[in-house]
């Protein structure tokens, strides 16, 4: 029989990616939630702020693929307080009440971003947001947490790196290709997760490819098996020679790569969710780039 698998966010470009690698096996029912209006047996509403819909949803589900998350750096309490960790909260009571055996979280580099390139910086590393986006992020790990030790869920914590929108077939700057994720890495990665048998009821991983000179220590990926095949390294010499994505301030990311610290843009967003130039200038001069 197949497992029934149930990604949140389930119209997202990463969803995407995951759900289309779990369709090559035959092992997997695969459903995609979306607030928008479910259509067709696979893609279902969900409303994310209603505990007794989102229980029913996740009767019979085996995982849940959590990829739901508002990601701009705008509007704290209303977007990230009472939107993404209320519904990652609801998620998480939800998935218990109906027995959902594994919840997978697609959680973010940024919650490490104040760390500064050259730090030793592992799974078990401290948190050091860069962002009000990073910090929901760390708050839904840690309901991850809570669920695993109280009520004995298995949960896995993903901090994914950079993945691209269109196609994802390199690497879009240089600060990327440190931490890229391809397609083909992202779907075994998912897989990996979701395969998992070990005796770990809470994992913290990175969703990562094995690029050279990466900014974090991946060691743990081999946990679950995940052995990434892409290189984002082999892309950086060409990079250096072109501009990366432009901000709406007219920033350049190649630009924003050049200081220490592995958020990169995000240290330099401001409470409106701008890009704070004031700020940018001041880390590029006291934080240098050591690439």
């Amino acid at each position: 029989m197949r497992k029934k698998i149930l990604i949140t966010g389930g119209t997202g470009r990463i969803a995407t990616c995951i759900a289309q690698g779990l369709a090559q096996t035959d092992d997997y029912e695969v459903f995609l939630g979306t607030r928008g209006e479910g259509d067709g047996d696979h893609l279902i509403h969900l409303e994310y702020h209603d505990l007794e819909a989102m229980t029913k949803a996740l009767t019979g589900i085996e995982a849940v693929i959590h990829m739901g998350f508002y990601m701009r750096n705008d509007s704290f309490i209303e977007k990230h307080i009472k939107d993404n960790t209320v519904t990652s909260y609801t998620l998480y009571e939800a998935a218990r009440i109906a027995g959902v055996k594994r919840v997978i979280f697609g959680s973010s580099n940024h919650i490490f971003g104040y760390y500064q390139k050259g730090d030793h910086v592992t799974s078990d590393s401290l948190y050091r947001p860069d962002s009000p986006y990073a910090l929901a992020k760390v708050f839904t790990e840690m309901i991850g947490r809570y669920y695993s030790d109280r009520y004995d869920i298995s949960c896995i914590n993903v901090r994914i790196g950079n993945f691209r929108q269109q196609g994802n077939l390199q690497p879009g700057d240089i600060r990327s290709s440190y931490i890229w994720l391809s397609n083909p890495d992202c779907q075994q990665l998912f897989r990996k997760c979701l395969e998992y048998d070990g005796d770990r009821k809470y994992l913290q991983i990175f969703g990562m490819s094995a690029n050279e000179g990466c900014y974090f220590d991946t060691s743990d990926n081999a946990l679950i098996g995940y052995e990434p095949q892409s290189d984002g390294g082999i892309y950086r010499e060409e990079l250096k020679g072109q501009p990366g994505h432009f901000f709406r301030s007219g920033v350049d990311s190649n630009t924003l790569a050049n200081h220490n610290f592995l958020g990169g843009y995000s240290v330099t967003i401001d409470s409106s969710g701008e890009i704070d130039l004031d700020y940018l200038e001041k880390i590029n001069r006291e934080y240098p780039s050591s690439n």
